[in-house]
């Protein structure tokens, strides 16, 4: 069985490429995180269905929302979670992994 895809795209460029660089670092978690930088290519894996979960920048929560069919999406904070969805970026990768484990497990109740 292949990893489970997780696009990633933040407004900062540089970030988007450290974050996933560090992320696919960890040896045996099961998901591979694909730095995306540009909108139009985020759209482009999304309606083709190429990714079953994506990590953007909190600023662009109003442009996608938790669900978009069967992909999950989850919003990269720079605060300590409150929200539905929100995954603190500054914690440890091991802690990523485990808020990013109980997103893609959460059922669309809308």
């Amino acid at each position: 069985m292949g990893k489970i895809g997780i696009a990633v795209y933040d407004l900062d460029d540089a970030y988007t490429e450290r974050f996933c660089l560090y992320m696919n670092e960890a040896p045996g978690h099961g998901y591979e995180f694909l730095p995306v930088f540009d909108k139009e290519k985020l759209n482009h894996l999304i309606s083709a269905r190429e990714v079953e979960g994506v990590l953007v920048s909190d600023a662009l929560r109003g442009d996608y929302p938790l669900f978009i069919g069967e992909i999950h999406v989850g919003y990269l904070t720079g605060e300590p979670m409150e929200e539905e969805g929100e995954i603190f970026r500054y914690q440890s990768r091991r802690e990523i992994l485990e808020v990013l484990s109980r997103l893609l497990e959460t059922e669309d109740t809308s």
